[in-house]
Protein backbone atom coordinates (compact mmCIF):
# COMPACT_ATOMS: atom_id res chain seq x y z
CA UNK A 1 0.00 0.00 0.00
CA UNK A 2 1.83 3.08 -0.77
CA UNK A 3 2.29 6.28 1.09
CA UNK A 4 0.92 9.50 0.18
CA UNK A 5 1.90 12.47 0.93
CA UNK A 6 0.84 15.88 -0.64
CA UNK A 7 3.50 19.03 -1.20
CA UNK A 8 3.48 22.34 -3.53
CA UNK A 9 6.46 22.99 -5.29
CA UNK A 10 8.33 26.19 -3.00
CA UNK A 11 10.20 28.82 -4.75
CA UNK A 12 13.68 27.28 -4.07
CA UNK A 13 13.23 24.35 -6.36
CA UNK A 14 13.33 26.55 -8.98
CA UNK A 15 15.56 26.94 -11.88
CA UNK A 16 16.43 29.73 -14.39
CA UNK A 17 13.79 27.32 -16.83
CA UNK A 18 11.13 28.38 -14.03
CA UNK A 19 10.42 24.57 -13.32
CA UNK A 20 11.94 22.38 -10.87
CA UNK A 21 15.35 21.55 -10.92
CA UNK A 22 16.22 18.03 -11.73
CA UNK A 23 18.39 17.81 -8.50
CA UNK A 24 15.28 18.95 -6.75
CA UNK A 25 13.10 15.94 -7.50
CA UNK A 26 15.74 13.88 -5.34
CA UNK A 27 15.49 16.36 -2.23
CA UNK A 28 11.37 15.41 -2.60
CA UNK A 29 11.38 11.91 -3.31
CA UNK A 30 13.81 11.70 0.08
CA UNK A 31 11.57 13.69 1.98
CA UNK A 32 8.81 11.24 1.02
CA UNK A 33 10.88 8.40 2.15
CA UNK A 34 11.93 9.43 5.07
CA UNK A 35 8.09 10.39 6.02
CA UNK A 36 7.34 6.81 4.64
CA UNK A 37 10.35 5.12 7.18
CA UNK A 38 9.23 7.29 10.04
CA UNK A 39 5.45 6.53 9.84
CA UNK A 40 6.73 2.46 9.80
CA UNK A 41 8.89 3.46 13.03
CA UNK A 42 12.33 2.99 11.62
CA UNK A 43 14.61 5.97 12.18
CA UNK A 44 17.80 6.41 10.31
CA UNK A 45 19.02 7.77 13.45
CA UNK A 46 18.32 4.88 15.30
CA UNK A 47 19.82 2.13 13.09
CA UNK A 48 22.98 4.30 12.65
CA UNK A 49 22.74 3.32 16.54
CA UNK A 50 23.25 -0.14 15.80
CA UNK A 51 25.36 0.57 13.54
CA UNK A 52 23.44 0.01 9.92
CA UNK A 53 23.62 2.39 7.06
CA UNK A 54 20.78 2.52 4.39
CA UNK A 55 22.77 3.42 1.67
CA UNK A 56 21.98 4.17 -2.19
CA UNK A 57 23.00 1.98 -4.63
CA UNK A 58 21.16 3.03 -7.74
CA UNK A 59 18.55 5.80 -8.54
CA UNK A 60 16.67 5.76 -12.10
CA UNK A 61 14.36 9.01 -12.76
CA UNK A 62 11.63 9.25 -15.31
CA UNK A 63 10.69 13.05 -15.96
CA UNK A 64 7.68 13.14 -18.02
CA UNK A 65 6.01 16.53 -17.37
CA UNK A 66 7.63 19.18 -15.85
CA UNK A 67 6.29 20.92 -12.52
CA UNK A 68 6.24 24.72 -11.77
CA UNK A 69 6.54 26.81 -8.65
CA UNK A 70 3.41 26.24 -6.85
CA UNK A 71 1.56 23.03 -8.36
CA UNK A 72 0.18 21.43 -6.02
CA UNK A 73 1.65 17.54 -5.92
CA UNK A 74 1.06 14.34 -4.52
CA UNK A 75 4.12 11.75 -3.91
CA UNK A 76 3.53 7.89 -3.83
CA UNK A 77 5.96 5.67 -1.83
CA UNK A 78 5.81 2.07 -2.35
CA UNK A 79 8.58 -0.78 -1.74
CA UNK A 80 8.65 -2.83 -5.03
CA UNK A 81 10.99 -5.50 -3.48
CA UNK A 82 13.04 -6.17 -0.15
CA UNK A 83 15.90 -8.54 -0.68
CA UNK A 84 18.49 -10.22 1.09
CA UNK A 85 20.52 -6.61 1.81
CA UNK A 86 18.69 -4.27 -0.14
CA UNK A 87 15.21 -2.67 -0.37
CA UNK A 88 13.60 -1.09 -3.36
CA UNK A 89 11.49 2.32 -3.24
CA UNK A 90 9.42 2.62 -6.05
CA UNK A 91 8.08 6.73 -5.92
CA UNK A 92 5.85 8.52 -8.54
CA UNK A 93 4.66 12.26 -8.20
CA UNK A 94 1.39 13.20 -9.55
CA UNK A 95 0.23 16.54 -10.38
CA UNK A 96 -3.51 17.34 -10.59
CA UNK A 97 -5.49 15.44 -13.28
CA UNK A 98 -2.12 15.92 -15.48
CA UNK A 99 -0.88 12.11 -14.23
CA UNK A 100 1.92 11.02 -13.65
CA UNK A 101 4.95 13.42 -13.74
CA UNK A 102 8.24 11.74 -12.73
CA UNK A 103 9.02 8.16 -11.17
CA UNK A 104 11.34 7.17 -9.29
CA UNK A 105 12.99 3.25 -8.51
CA UNK A 106 15.81 3.75 -5.87
CA UNK A 107 17.90 0.59 -4.77
CA UNK A 108 19.18 0.91 -1.28
CA UNK A 109 21.67 -1.77 0.70
CA UNK A 110 22.19 -2.33 4.24
CA UNK A 111 25.88 -2.15 5.05
CA UNK A 112 27.75 -2.34 8.32
CA UNK A 113 28.60 0.90 9.84
CA UNK A 114 32.61 -0.03 9.97
CA UNK A 115 33.28 -2.71 7.84
CA UNK A 116 31.62 -1.14 4.60
CA UNK A 117 30.67 -4.35 3.92
CA UNK A 118 26.36 -5.70 2.43
CA UNK A 119 24.74 -7.02 5.42
CA UNK A 120 21.69 -9.01 5.49
CA UNK A 121 18.46 -6.74 6.74
CA UNK A 122 17.82 -7.35 10.29
CA UNK A 123 14.39 -9.03 10.72
CA UNK A 124 12.78 -6.58 12.68
CA UNK A 125 13.68 -3.98 10.46
CA UNK A 126 12.11 -6.10 7.42
CA UNK A 127 8.64 -6.26 9.59
CA UNK A 128 8.59 -2.25 10.09
CA UNK A 129 9.39 -2.24 6.76
CA UNK A 130 6.48 -4.33 5.66
CA UNK A 131 4.36 -3.52 8.53
CA UNK A 132 1.15 -2.00 6.32
CA UNK A 133 1.48 -5.39 3.99
CA UNK A 134 0.97 -7.74 6.60
CA UNK A 135 -1.94 -6.85 8.31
Amino acid sequence: MAHVISFVVPQEYIDCYNHVHYKDYLNIFQNARMEFLAKRGISLTDLERENIRLVTRRIEIEYIHELLLGDSIKIYTDISRIGRTSVVFSQSIVRGDDGTATTCKQVFVLIDGTTRLKIAIPEELCVKLLSEYLM
